[in-house]
């Protein structure tokens, strides 16, 4: 996700309301049109973006799509071991029960480098 972030500047919110059906890997784009948003009266939600300029697809980095592919791969594997307990809403950037992420907390923390 931090990849993703730094080489395409894409929003927070934007990332996480990212779904797989919005990335083309084989073409190297992402369309953009849905964001994770708090609002008052659902809690956490996706949204369309709030403006039609904000609907866009982007070129993704031959970087990205090798991290996003290995990424699809780990999350396949932390679904089979959740079984069940897995929410499926086709995010891309989940934790690991995969529903929405929370923007503050949006990924567990990565484990202690080896030394």
């Amino acid at each position: 996700m931090y990849e993703l972030a730094l080489r395409t500047g894409l929003r927070k919110g934007e990332l996480l309301g990212l779904h797989w059906e919005d990335l083309d890997l084989d073409g190297g784009t992402a369309t953009v049109h849905r964001s994770l948003q708090r609002t008052r009266s659902q809690g956490l939600t996706i949204l369309h973006t709030k403006t039609l300029a904000s609907e866009r697809r982007i070129a993704l980095p031959t970087e990205c799509i090798s991290s996003l592919k290995i990424h699809r791969d780990l999350q396949l594997e932390e679904r089979e071991a959740a079984r069940v307990g897995w929410t499926d809403i086709g995010l891309v950037f989940t934790p690991p029960e995969g529903q929405a992420a929370r923007p503050r907390q949006p990924h567990p923390p990565l484990p202690p480098s080896p030394p």
